[in-house]
């Protein structure tokens, strides 16, 4: 009987556990950070006045924003590619990236 119970137990829990993101995928927070530095680096291009071709401009910010957080092109394409197929995960990964936003806005406008 007791072995039925422990059994019982052991099932619930599996079946109650949290669904995670794969260890060979960044975590929600680490990708957060790699987009918000893109959007970033997005807002500066979009707003710079010296009129000099995004499409020049853009990869080597992105270059530079890979190599800030130590990934390649193709490590972010694999987990952009995971997470657009797993919205649950990618909808935690965009709550932290407005948060992280509204915190910036917050800290340039005192």
């Amino acid at each position: 009987m007791k072995g039925w119970i422990v059994i019982w137990i052991l099932l619930l829990l599996w079946g109650c556990s949290k669904p995670s993101v794969p260890d060979q995928y960044m975590q929600e927070e680490e990708l957060a950070e790699i987009l918000l530095d893109i959007y970033i680096a997005e807002g500066k291009i979009d707003s710079d006045l010296t009129h000099i071709s995004s499409s020049k401009i853009y990869p080597v910010y992105r270059e530079y924003i890979f190599e800030k957080h130590g990934i390649t092109d193709s490590v972010y394409n694999a987990n952009m590619a995971y997470y657009l197929t797993h919205p649950e995960f990618f909808d935690k990964v965009y709550e932290i990236v407005i948060d992280s936003m509204q915190v910036k806005r917050q800290r340039l406008s005192n």
